[in-house]
């Protein structure tokens, strides 16, 4: 069980804090501490002094492989001062894994921070600047939302809050909304290419209107932000689009198809077309 207990170790005004897991989140949170004049320190779980380094931090922050996470607490839990806090920074797992540490006095939470960490060199640059606008999802024990909100808070982030019983689906929203992104962008440039178009100035040349788009549903919502020949019940260029789909993978028309009937879906609900129209759509659309 949580550890519930308020008698817990005295924060200095900020946490030393410890990050294991040397890899791209780790460093970019090291360097916005350090930019930002937070004691802290780096270190992996093969490091020989990891045990004092766990033993002295007011927060430890585990930043390994989702997979690593419950292990590398096991491992650390008999060093944690009780009442410290350790959190992970896993976006799709609770704070249930950590409850090694908890049995051992410490408040355990979950810190997400909602950006991309494609490589090591976007990662120490990510954060150089307190205004990067990063949100940081927060869940967890209280006390250990309370240090995490502060430290957080202190190097930039945008601090919200999550139950930690919906991190799973939180997750796959954001993997919807950035990988799958990459992968519609990458599809998209597929089929350019197939088309005979350069893939690099066709990227500049649909680079404005991805801009123009996320400006829209920024400004007006999803539903109001839709356009094409699906938001105008146009039957005849969708069908114009499958036939010339038939000959690229199937993997690439399946995902057309996928969309459309999710874009027909809100075409609906906005009122930019009627329901016999959208199940035409859908009808067209179906495998």
């Amino acid at each position: 069980m949580q550890n519930d207990k308020t008698n817990h170790i005295k924060v200095s005004p900020m946490p030393y804090v410890c990050i294991i897991g040397a890899g791209k989140v780790g460093h970019s949170l090291y360097y916005a501490l350090r930019r930002n004049h937070i004691e802290c320190t780096l270190i992996d779980r093969s490091t020989l002094d990891l045990k004092n380094r766990v033993a002295q931090s007011e927060l430890t922050l585990i930043t390994t492989q989702d997979s690593k996470i419950e292990s590398t607490c096991e491992q650390i839990s008999p060093w944690v001062t009780e009442g410290s806090t350790v959190a992970h920074c896993s976006g799709a797992l609770n704070s249930q894994i950590l409850e090694s540490a908890a049995k051992h006095g410490a408040f355990t939470g979950c810190a997400h921070p909602l950006n991309t960490f494609p490589s090591m060199e976007i990662a120490r640059e990510l954060l150089t600047k307190n205004n990067h606008d990063t949100y940081c999802y927060l869940s967890g024990h209280s006390n250990a939302l309370t240090l995490l909100e502060k430290t957080f808070s202190a190097i930039g982030f945008h601090v919200s809050y999550i139950n930690d019983k919906s991190k799973a689906a939180y997750h796959a929203a954001c993997v919807f909304l950035c990988n799958y992104l990459t992968s519609i962008s990458e599809t998209g440039l597929q089929i350019a290419e197939s088309a005979g178009l350069d893939r690099d100035e066709f990227w500049n040349a649909v680079k404005p209107l991805i801009e123009a788009t996320l400006n829209n549903i920024s400004d007006h919502g999803t539903a109001a932000s839709l356009s094409g020949p699906i938001a105008r019940g146009d039957l005849s260029t969708i069908s114009v689009h499958l036939s010339a789909l038939n000959s690229a993978p199937e993997i690439i028309s399946k995902t057309y198809k996928v969309l459309g009937q999710q874009a027909a879906n809100l075409a609906q609900k906005s009122g930019n077309i009627d329901k016999q129209t959208a199940e035409q759509i859908r009808s067209l659309l179906d495998d």
